[in-house]
């Protein structure tokens, strides 16, 4: 996840592990621009805005994958509108 993030053009990367045990790993990282800490707390995870993570179980990436592209998503849209607002501002 850190050496995705750190490609130019990439704000924001998530790694996710399926344990062999029914469980998922997920490794968020962020350049700063996404709020990854938001994403993984809506999953019951944690951490900071450019480094969280969460531990799931009985999950699979598959069913999970989709959640978070949402979040994601949600947090760009979010960042354009407030810099159209602060540029109609000037």
């Amino acid at each position: 996840a850190d050496t995705m993030v750190a490609i130019s053009g990439i704000y924001v990367s998530v790694v996710i592990v399926e344990y062999v045990d029914g469980s998922l790993g997920i490794s968020a990282r962020s350049d700063g621009t996404v709020n990854v800490q938001i994403i993984m707390e809506e999953l019951g995870g944690g951490g900071h805005q450019t480094v969280a993570g969460v531990q799931l179980d009985n999950k699979r990436a598959v069913d999970i994958m989709p959640q978070i592209i949402s979040l994601a998503k949600k947090q760009l849209e979010e960042i354009d509108n407030n810099e159209s607002d602060l540029i109609a501002r000037y």
